[in-house]
């Protein structure tokens, strides 16, 4: 018999091995009580739905010209946005509608460096903080070559990567790029994206981190 599956939810066995139900949208978590089919489930289901609608209504609200929230839309149209992977769609949605909520309505072309390094403390994890950096040189990059928006040098190009400096971990028997290569394969093996992986180790190009899920699928 087909299983009917329910938009956003999920299920995992509890250390009691009872099977939990969580609704979970843009990153956000909330548990559901009972079962599908039960009124209770079906009650915080129903709210959890109208409140996802009444957060992308918000969204919907026009940005105005040359405002970061409009390259982002533009992006998602008319960028490569499309050609990605379904998996690096979802994780990229994710970010930009957070720097939509952060910084949507602010001209882009008055994003410094600074802006840059204020936006990025908005985002609590590590590997978050350095996607959106990453997402924002490219919007740059976007918004200048492909919309023709009139705008200077890239403030996000000399922004660092937040991570920890291979030197500080006692690995003296380790290079770098062997320390690198070693994680980059291990993120590519628990199933992370190539944008991913990108925005962890410091790959500059998608060719180098690319090569590891190359090497990955040969394997499999």
């Amino acid at each position: 018999m087909a299983t009917m599956r329910l938009r956003y939810v999920h299920s995992f066995v509890d250390k009691t091995g009872r099977v939990r139900f969580y609704f979970r949208y843009r990153g956000k978590r909330w548990a559901l009580p009972g079962e599908p089919g039960t009124p209770e489930f079906s009650e915080c289901y129903g709210a959890l739905r109208r409140k996802c609608l009444a957060m992308q209504q918000a969204d919907n609200v026009a940005f105005g010209p040359g405002t970061v929230g409009l390259v982002i839309e533009k992006y998602l149209v008319g960028g490569d946005y499309t050609s990605k992977a379904r998996g690096t769609q979802r994780h990229y949605r994710v970010a930009l509608d957070r720097l939509k909520e952060i910084c949507g309505r602010a001209l882009i072309a008055d994003l410094q460096e600074r802006h840059i390094r204020q936006i990025r403390q908005r985002f609590t994890a590590t590997s978050k903080a350095d996607l959106a950096v990453m997402l924002l040189r490219m919007l740059w990059v976007f918004a200048k070559e492909v919309l023709a928006m009139d705008l200077g040098p890239n403030p996000a190009t000399e922004i660092r990567r937040l991570r920890v400096a291979t030197a500080q971990i006692g690995a003296t028997a380790c290079s770098a790029h062997g320390l690198r290569c070693n994680a980059a394969t291990a993120l590519i093996e628990a199933g992370c994206e190539v944008p991913q992986v990108m925005a962890i180790t410091g790959h500059k190009t998608f060719k180098e981190a690319q090569r590891y899920a190359s090497h990955r699928a040969r394997r499999s």
